[in-house]
């Protein structure tokens, strides 16, 4: 009887083993992807205190988490199917998304983003000279002016103009000056960003 439970017990070791190495034989490695972009790396520009989401699918049987090996220009959360990079330090960040199944089977994706700190406004500005009864005036129009990084949420909060003596600091991008006929008047104009970074002085002579 003991003999019998002895050959039953190898019979299932053997089973058992033999179930495992057809899993092992039919298993596929597991594969992820990031949504909307083909190929296996993903690159793009990120500004220091700001967010970048990167999307991302794993397919496998298994229920999979990724492995990141990452430096230390970023912070970053993983939800499952969304990676949020925030920008903590300049740099170039270089991630290694990993996921590995229970059989040592493996798939990778690279992440390179570049981290960058602000970057300063540029002014742009033209100007119209009209007269009105005797008096003379400039009309000064900065609008044209934009911030480097507009597209990430920078955005140009002031403008600065200096008429001669004259000097005003202000959110509307347009000043109309009065001035005298037959002079020549010194003009500068800057501009400044959400950063509070201003851009270079921009400097003409208008002569009406």
């Amino acid at each position: 009887m003991k003999k019998a439970h002895f050959f039953l017990y190898v019979l299932i070791i053997l089973s058992c083993s033999d179930l495992e190495d057809y899993y092992q034989s039919v298993n596929k490695a597991p594969s992820m992807e990031f949504k909307g972009i083909q190929g296996g790396s993903f690159q793009d520009s990120i500004k220091i205190g700001k967010t970048l989401n990167v999307q991302y699918q794993v397919k496998d049987e298994e229920n999979l988490k990724l492995n990141l090996e990452m430096d230390t220009f970023c912070r970053v959360k993983d939800d499952g199917t969304n990676l949020e990079f925030t920008a903590m330090h300049k740099g170039i960040e270089n991630v290694v998304a990993t996921v590995t199944d229970s059989y040592n089977l493996s798939d990778s994706k690279s992440i390179k983003l570049t981290v960058f700190d602000n970057l300063p406004p540029v002014v742009k500005y033209s100007y119209v000279i009209t007269q009105l009864d005797n008096s003379y005036f400039v009309t000064l129009d900065a609008s044209l002016s934009y911030d480097k990084d507009e597209k990430f949420g920078g955005a140009i909060v002031a403008y600065e103009f200096t008429v001669n003596n004259f000097s005003k600091e202000q959110s509307s991008p347009i000043l109309k000056y009065s001035i005298n006929k037959g002079t020549v008047n010194t003009v500068k104009i800057r501009v400044k960003d959400n950063n509070n970074q201003w851009s270079n002085l921009s400097i003409n002579y208008i002569n009406n």
